[in-house]
């Protein structure tokens, strides 16, 4: 499974995504609609140019920044109010941060 390029694990009822951090091939991942607040293992995806964490419940997403690689985003429905690490996705296209606490 380490070889993996793409995995899509959309809409499960996942709350702990800490075995995913050996998955370091993986370019696109789709975490969306599930229920886990630390993205910590995702430090180590360091190939990620897709991630998409939409409906979770993540409010601090810092790590983000090491994942120089992206270039689509989503993280819509959660409880982001920090956006300082985009300052470090100098990669990014595509961005979607709705429906989060932004002021």
């Amino acid at each position: 499974m380490q070889q993996l390029n793409s995995l899509d694990l959309n809409h499960n009822e996942i709350n702990n995504i800490s075995v995913l951090q050996n998955l370091q091939q993986l370019n696109s991942l789709d975490l969306g609609k599930n229920k886990f607040s630390s993205i910590s293992a995702l430090q180590h995806l360091q190939q990620l140019s897709s991630l998409t964490l939409y409906h979770n419940k993540l409010e601090n997403i810092e790590i983000l920044k090491h994942l120089k690689q992206l270039t689509n985003l989503s993280l819509s429905e959660n409880g982001i109010n920090d956006l300082l690490f985009l300052r470090d996705l100098i990669k990014l296209n595509s961005l979607d941060l709705s429906y989060n606490k932004i002021c």
